[in-house]
């Protein structure tokens, strides 16, 4: 199968881990796979290149809403079986270019699949609701990476059921357990860190939704600790409120690769979100091994269904007082830390590989329910 999937931008958030993940997947099953950027950011282009993903940037969309990328979009496709497009921007492009296709006379246009990674555009600016419920009557298949994201295309935007799919995230699981901060050393000297210390990290675009700031604030009472914010600025407002009030403690890195080296140095893997699907940062963090504390959102509290034993810490979004009664019982001694280390890496090994993730995918793009 000759796919294209097409994204406005690549960072280093979750959808671009996803996406590096589902490709490398997908190449091994034997398809040949294009990804498509068309924004002017392309700070992590080459990095997908390096490691052997095809990526195109030959066309760079205008500001604003640029009707040549209709037009490009309509004759580029022409040449793919499936176009997998990955959150709002790319289908409202893909979307008029199949109208504009149908009036040109082409007699096939591939199917598309879209995926929807998250909802935060919705509260940000309500219009773009109606730009859903476009999308759903363009697309062969909407795929939402949490149950709360197919429940509201089903209720709240009326979509036939038949087209929605829910597939979790999914990340590279080692054959075992890793050691516990066997990359600390090497962490310290990578950043210049204070030796000995604690080391906890975060990794997500910083912007409010992921809610870097109640870290940032707990950390002014562990001095003894050291935290490690990283990711790109999503809102250079947002970055510079968090310049002025970190203390000497909180290291703000922006966007990293080798994201695992940086784990496999972490004492404690930090996720104050306000809404995740199944979050891939938490997944990559368990399955190196590095225990979560995480706030208590659907998207993070579906991690420990059907559990019998804890897979991570707890606390109430937005509390930052019981974001600091998790972190006194991490740091107690006799917190059993490696039960939840090996549970929740069992967990993931079981249940959220990137091949299984891939295979779901494999599964909605031949008409097959998974």
């Amino acid at each position: 199968m000759k796919i294209l999937h097409l994204v406005q931008f690549l960072g280093v958030g979750g959808l671009e881990k996803v996406l590096e993940l589902l490709i490398i997947e997908q190449k091994a099953m034997g398809h040949e796979v294009e990804l498509m950027v068309y924004d002017h950011n392309q700070d992590w282009v080459e990095e997908f290149r390096t490691i052997g993903i095809n990526v195109t940037t030959e066309f760079q969309k205008k500001p604003g809403y640029d009707l040549n990328l209709i037009k490009y979009l309509s004759n580029k496709v022409q040449d793919f079986d499936l176009v997998h497009t990955h959150d709002l921007n790319p289908m409202m492009y893909l979307g008029p270019a199949r109208i504009l296709s149908k009036i040109k006379g082409h007699e096939n246009f591939p199917k598309i699949v879209h995926t929807t990674h998250g909802m935060e555009h919705i509260d940000i600016e309500p219009r773009t609701i109606l730009y859903e419920k476009f999308i759903a009557t363009m697309t062969e298949a909407v795929i939402g990476v949490s149950p709360a994201i197919c429940s509201y295309y089903e209720k709240k935007l009326k979509v036939d059921p038949s087209k929605i799919y829910n597939i979790d995230n999914g990340t590279p699981v080692p054959t075992s357990l890793p050691l516990y901060k066997e990359g600390k050393e090497a962490l310290e000297k990578r950043f210049s860190l204070p030796r000995g210390k604690k080391i906890f990290c975060t990794v997500a675009r910083v912007v409010p939704l992921k809610d870097q700031k109640i870290l940032v604030e707990a950390m002014k009472n562990y001095p003894e600790a050291l935290l490690l914010v990283i990711g790109p600025s999503g809102n250079d407002q947002y970055y510079k409120e968090l310049e002025l009030m970190k203390t000497a403690n909180v290291y703000l890195l922006g966007g990293q690769s080798k994201i695992n080296e940086i784990l496999s140095g972490a004492d404690l893997f930090l996720s104050a979100s306000h809404h995740e699907g199944i979050p891939i940062s938490v997944l990559e963090a368990q399955a190196a091994g590095v225990p979560c504390l995480l706030s208590d959102i659907p998207g993070h509290l579906t991690l420990k269904e059907n559990m019998t034993k804890d897979v991570a810490l707890y606390f109430k979004m937005k509390s930052l007082s019981e974001l600091k009664n998790a972190l006194n019982k991490f740091l107690d001694p006799k917190f059993n830390l490696e039960e939840i280390r090996e549970t929740a890496y069992n967990m993931v090994k079981q249940d959220y590989s990137s091949k299984a993730m891939a295979l779901n995918y494999q599964a909605v793009y031949t008409g097959k329910k998974c």
